[in-house]
């Protein structure tokens, strides 16, 4: 039997772990009703919450690493692992570079700069297709 995720909307996340108030949420609420952006942007825009203590909580709900691209330590070895045209269409950039045991493979750590990170596996002959996982 698998384990379901629980859903949990953002904002309620963010009032129970106390990121911001009941007040708040409802404000950002009707202004994401008036101006169709997401809440997650709504709240930061209007100063009510920090990107990063978002990203920070959605990562630990989601168990997902959080990886703060802006003082991450590239290795250029590693990024120039993708290709060019299919970290542009994917739109991700690899961050590291492990052995896996199991399969015998080298798996890489991406970055998604839209979506949380996943597991891209490569193989001695390349770029396998649609080996993308979520992790």
């Amino acid at each position: 039997m698998s384990a379901q995720i629980k859903r949990i909307r953002l904002g309620d996340l963010l009032v129970e772990h106390k990121l911001i108030s009941e007040g708040q949420l409802i404000a950002a609420l009707d202004e994401q009703k008036k101006s169709g952006h997401k809440l997650g942007r709504v709240l930061v825009e209007n100063g009510y919450v920090k990107e990063n203590d978002v990203l920070n909580l959605l990562s630990r709900q989601l168990n997902v690493p959080f990886v703060d691209l802006s003082i991450f330590q590239f290795k250029p070895d590693i990024v120039n692992k993708i290709p060019e045209t299919a970290a542009r269409r994917f739109r991700a950039l690899a961050l590291e570079e492990r052995w896996h045991w199991k399969t015998h493979r080298t798996v890489y750590w991406l970055a998604w700069l839209t979506r949380p990170i996943f597991l891209l596996t490569m193989t001695w002959s390349g770029w396998r297709k649609a080996q993308l996982k979520l992790l």
